[in-house]
């Protein structure tokens, strides 16, 4: 992933489909207009992911913020079964913790 920032101010990651869940996660994008321009962007819960799994405390605010904008309207039958398995993949059980209090 890497971040970037267009000459009107735009914040954007752009993901290189280095791994699986990021090539899943460019599968299920949808276009939207940014700045005049259609761009694919991550669904809520693969941005979701993203955040997540990340270590840094602004990104598991991010996440929590996410879960809590989108109360109701996230898909848990794709995102839950991704969170176990990266949870037991990195061992680190807090990222079911802040998922499961988002919701």
């Amino acid at each position: 992933m890497l971040p970037v920032e267009s000459s009107q101010g735009v914040r954007a990651d752009l993901v290189f489909a280095a791994l699986p869940p990021e090539r899943e996660a460019i599968r299920r994008a949808r276009p939207m207009q940014v700045g005049g321009r259609e761009v694919s962007v991550a669904s809520v819960e693969d941005l979701i992911l993203v955040k997540l799994v990340s270590e840094r405390e602004k990104d598991t605010e991010d996440a929590r913020r996410l879960l809590a904008r989108f109360k109701g309207k996230i898909d848990t039958a794709y995102l839950e079964p991704r969170l176990s398995e990266l949870a037991e993949a990195l061992a680190r059980p807090g990222i079911l913790e802040v998922s499961r209090r988002g919701r």
